[in-house]
């Protein structure tokens, strides 16, 4: 399976955020991680972008502002590249509508078949926030500045220390109230075929 990551940086997508003259990229950040958790073999990562450098995906009336269109091109850069699967997150920062927005794209890309398979959404408020779910951590989705919590209590604060959370987190013991992670978890066990998705 060929697989195709975006992400906000390198904490996200690890070198896949990089120029595109360091590619290939040895590491892919907490959505490989993440993934290779849920379903360690069977795909390989072909591709990645950093959501700034997403093309936008053109289209008629209707949409939702440019996450919508962001959704759509990277499925579209996925699919140039004879991708089987997009995985990506994207941070929510308190913004509401980017979240409507995002699903919005998803599906979308979905119903034009852009894509097989789409593993994506929005981390509430950011992927730090999923790093301390991970971790363990009760109501993370809840605080105003997951990434001072995550480094003043846990030491984290470095991509490849995040990536290594989520490579080897128990994904059974996330709290019910990640709702994002868990969501995210379930969508990519479900593509994967994977058997530890969250709430195993």
């Amino acid at each position: 399976m060929r697989v195709f990551i975006a992400g906000e940086g390198p904490d996200d997508i690890g070198d896949w955020a990089r120029d595109p003259a360091y590619h290939p990229a040895h590491s892919g950040g907490v959505v490989e991680s993440l993934l290779r958790n849920i379903h360690g073999d069977g795909w390989e990562i072909v591709g990645g972008c950093p959501w700034r450098r997403i093309r936008k995906f053109k289209v008629g009336r209707g949409l939702h502002g440019d996450e919508v269109r962001n959704v759509l091109g990277a499925a579209g850069e996925a699919a140039e590249l004879g991708c089987d699967l997009i995985a990506f997150v994207r941070d929510r920062d308190g913004d509401l509508e980017r979240e409507v927005a995002i699903e919005e794209g998803i599906h979308r890309a979905t119903h034009r078949g852009l894509i097989p398979a789409i593993v994506g959404g929005v981390a509430i408020e950011a992927t730090d926030a999923w790093i301390l779910a991970l971790l363990g951590e009760p109501n993370s989705e809840r605080l105003r500045d997951p990434k001072w919590q995550l480094e003043e209590k846990h030491g984290i604060n470095k991509a490849a220390q995040k990536a290594n959370v989520a490579a080897s987190a128990h994904l059974g013991n996330v709290p019910g109230d990640a709702k994002s992670l868990r969501g995210w978890i379930n969508r990519a066990r479900e593509a994967l075929g994977g058997t530890h998705g969250a709430g195993s």
